[in-house]
């Protein structure tokens, strides 16, 4: 591909997706492996890219996103109508900012998704956000949308090279733990589902996940937890897999905890910024590993962070975080606040990747209340508590907020009980980084139950606790 043809297959990814392909029966496809891996070279390249081609790239495709929306919704239409927006306008990507600021309620009518109409189109499926820390959310997807955000994030990491990839493109080659495979990732994956009778806890489930690992190599993908319990037991099993590399998601993660992750996998370890409505808008920066700093796909997402009056923040400062995907059609992403915060870095990346890097700092909910009214991340303290307490002795751990003047931290040990002392001083260290006004219980627990998801909550702020 010339230059011009690569930045229009980056524009058309998911309208060229060709209709014969079943998203089932990818795998080992050699028609889907010749399409898609030019398209996969020319993202690589893409992340590299100067600005100016970029805002190409990001105009047009926001372009053909809002003139779908316009010829396919009635209520999307009469919405860009009223603020003023053409879809082909020179500066699209300033007037989007015109639209107000949505979140999950936006999507409680049926109005906001824009199903197709008179066109041809592969099947649309129906996901849901967990709810973990909102209300559920349905996200409506096509099959593109469903194969091709994840595929052409994911493997746009230095460690796969292309070669390697077009033999990973005939096999099942992810291997998710702790969760059900979902349907549009099943040419390329296999679930072992975890919940609370299946326990990475029992040997003989551990057993038969070795077992399946050890047969040919494959990527993990599992929730940061998972990740964390899973790397304690290959240490205390004396195991060594075979793995190509492994993704975690979807949990806020401590910097400590991923320094350990990587040194019992012994292979990459990239921490993913992915949720259900939006697929993948960030991955960790490998020259920055453990810190969260990320760099956007910029090719489908554009990330704002606002203040609470809804105004851009200076870069370094942190606000919430807005999200316009580029790719969703179905269930229009456009100026979506996900409860998240994080800040936009002034610094250039020693990988040589034109993205900025932004900095995620955590939910806006996970924020410990303070007796004076104050909040303290709680993901700081979590970091300050795996930095005291070692994360190579602690199996899992819950923060919980169990009042305005007391947190408690429940933890597994992963090897033998925290002694009295160590817990008083643990106690009294992690109070006085939060400015001495709370108390902090340390507790020892056998177990800590996980969501309905396989999620386990790292922080179960106030308003949970009881529920």
């Amino acid at each position: 591909m010339d230059r011009q043809t690569k930045i229009d297959s980056i524009v058309s990814l998911m309208e060229d997706f060709p209709a014969a392909f079943n998203y089932l029966n990818l795998a080992g496809n050699r028609a889907f492996a010749d399409w898609f891996m030019p398209r996969l070279e020319a993202l690589r390249e893409f992340d590299f890219w100067e600005d100016d081609e970029l805002r190409v790239i990001q105009a047009r495709r926001l372009g053909n996103l809002l003139s779908y929306l316009k010829k396919t919704s009635p209520f999307w239409k009469e919405r860009l109508l009223a603020y003023g927006i053409n879809p082909r306008s020179a500066s699209i990507l300033e007037d989007i900012k015109r639209l107000p600021v949505i979140d999950r309620k936006f999507f409680t009518g049926k109005e906001a998704y824009a199903l197709p109409r008179d066109e041809s189109h592969s099947m649309i499926h129906t996901r849901y956000t967990s709810g973990t820390t909102d209300t559920s959310m349905a996200v409506l997807i096509s099959d593109p949308e469903m194969s091709l955000d994840i595929l052409s994030c994911l493997f746009r990491q230095p460690y796969f090279d292309l070669q390697k990839m077009r033999e990973l493109l005939g096999r099942k080659f992810f291997f998710f733990l702790g969760r059900t495979v979902l349907p549009h990732y099943a040419s390329f994956a296999r679930g072992f589902p975890l919940d609370n009778f299946t326990k990475l806890s029992d040997p003989n489930v551990r057993g038969e996940i070795y077992g399946i690992l050890k047969k040919e190599p494959q990527t993990l993908w599992a929730f940061s937890t998972v990740a964390a319990e899973f790397a304690h037991y290959l240490a205390q099993d004396g195991e060594s897999l075979p793995l190509l590399a492994a993704y975690t998601h979807s949990e806020s993660s401590p910097i400590d905890e991923r320094l350990f992750v990587r040194e019992k996998l012994n292979v990459p370890v990239v921490h993913l910024y992915v949720a259900c409505e939006t697929a993948i808008i960030g991955d960790e920066c490998t020259s920055h590993f453990g810190k969260g700093y990320y760099h956007i796909p910029r090719e489908r997402a554009l990330i704002e962070v606002l203040d609470g009056d809804n105004l851009p923040v200076k870069n370094n400062e942190e606000g919430k975080l807005v999200v316009t995907i580029l790719d969703r059609k179905i269930t229009p992403i456009l100026r979506y606040a996900n409860g998240d915060r994080g800040r936009i870095l002034s610094v250039s990346c020693d990988c040589g990747k034109k993205s900025p890097l932004f900095e995620m700092l955590g939910r806006e909910g996970d924020r410990i209340l303070l007796p004076d009214g104050e909040k303290f991340s709680a993901l700081l303290l979590a970091n300050n508590f795996l930095e005291i307490a070692n994360p190579k002795r602690i199996m899992a751990y819950q923060i919980r907020q169990e009042s305005p003047g007391n947190v408690s931290i429940y933890v597994v040990p992963a090897n033998g009980l925290f002694g009295n002392n160590e817990i008083a001083v643990m106690e009294s260290a992690l109070s006085a980084a939060m400015g001495g006004g709370i108390k902090i219980n340390i507790r020892h627990t056998d177990d800590i139950a996980r969501g309905a998801t396989g999620k386990l909550r790292f922080f179960m702020p106030l308003k949970l606790i009881g529920k």
